[in-house]
C-alpha cells in the first residue's frame, strides 16, 4: 500500500508499465518550417516500438510535449533521453517526479543507445520516399533517395 500526499498528480494519469525513449528531431534549414509554424518534433518510442510524435515550434517546448504525452497516452515507468539541457531541466524533473515517472539520462556521445534515434532515421527515410512517389515538390538543395 502506497501513501499518497495531498498532491494527487500521480493518480491523475494512467500509468504504463513501459520505458519510453525520447528525442527531438529538427527540420533542415533548407526545408524550412511547416505550414503550421513547427520547426521540430518530439518523438516518443516504447520498448515495444510504439511511436508517438508531438510537433513543436521551438526546442524549448519539450516539457509541454511530455505533458501532452502523459495526458493522452499515460505516464510511463521511466523516460530515457539524451542529456541535453531541455531534458534535464528542473521543471522536467519536478513534473516527472510528481507523476511517478523516473528520468534516466544517457551518456553524452552514445546516440546508438537511444532507440528514438533509430526511429527518427526510419521516419525521415519513409517520408522522403513517400514524397518522391507522390511527385511532391521538394525544396532545392535536399538530397532525394531514389529506390525500388
Amino acid at each position: 500500500a502506497k501513501n499518497y500526499g495531498t498532491k494527487d498528480n500521480i493518480l491523475r494519469y494512467r500509468h504504463i508499465n513501459e520505458y519510453f525513449f525520447i528525442d527531438t528531431f529538427h527540420a533542415t534549414e533548407k526545408g524550412g518550417i511547416s505550414s503550421r509554424g513547427n520547426t521540430c518534433c518530439q518523438l516518443f518510442v516504447s520498448d515495444k516500438c510504439f511511436l508517438y510524435a508531438v510537433p513543436m515550434k521551438r526546442r524549448k517546448e519539450v516539457l509541454h510535449a511530455v505533458k501532452r504525452f502523459t495526458k493522452e497516452i499515460g505516464a510511463p515507468d521511466a523516460i530515457i533521453c539524451d542529456s541535453i539541457s531541455e531534458h534535464k531541466s528542473l521543471a522536467m524533473k519536478d513534473f516527472l517526479n510528481e507523476i511517478g515517472t523516473s528520468l534516466r539520462l544517457l551518456e553524452e556521445g552514445t546516440p546508438c543507445a537511444n532507440k528514438a534515434e533509430l526511429f527518427i532515421g526510419i521516419l525521415k527515410e519513409a517520408v522522403q520516399k513517400d514524397m518522391c512517389k507522390s511527385n511532391c515538390p521538394i525544396p532545392s538543395g535536399i538530397i532525394v533517395l531514389r529506390g525500388e
